[in-house]
């Protein structure tokens, strides 16, 4: 599928988005925004997402999940001057655990990366897994869509 396929399928999945506020940090020394990078591009997309979720940032001192894992694949160079945004959604969810897909565009709307990552919901008080909190499964149902391996 041609990536402005793609680009508009994940629209329709009612992606959560937000955009990446580029450091001279995130370069390597070729002027390309180092691989490393893009964790922090997904984690602050997570970290927003959360925000929404719970409905202030006050509850970044609650979480009540933890990642379990990631894994991306990278697309297209991006570079200091380029304007990325990160579109995430639901891509399995289960009892206890579900999959954010995520797409990273440039200012373009050309696909940069595409990831995945597992989440799990967690109680740090019991160090125990729990069941997915109400408010996190009510908003991951508003954001349905296949894996984005599974788009390109």
């Amino acid at each position: 599928m041609e990536a402005e396929q793609v680009f508009g399928q994940v629209l329709s999945f009612n992606p959560f988005k937000t955009s990446i506020q580029m450091r001279l940090a995130d370069t390597d020394s070729l002027g390309h925004v180092n691989n490393a990078a893009f964790i922090k591009f997904l984690e602050f997309a997570r970290t927003e997402w959360h925000v929404h979720v719970k409905g202030s940032r006050e509850s970044l001192n609650h979480w009540d999940w933890i990642l379990g894992g990631v894994s991306i694949r990278f697309l297209k160079q991006a570079k200091l001057s380029d304007s990325l945004t990160v579109y995430l959604w639901n891509s399995k969810i289960g009892n206890k655990s579900w999959e954010f897909s995520y797409i990273i565009t440039n200012q373009n709307n050309e696909i940069v990366s595409i990831a995945t990552s597992s989440q799990i919901g967690f109680d740090y008080v019991l160090q125990t897994t729990i069941p997915i909190p109400s408010d996190i499964r009510s908003d991951l149902e508003k954001r349905k869509g296949p894996s984005a391996f599974e788009l390109i």
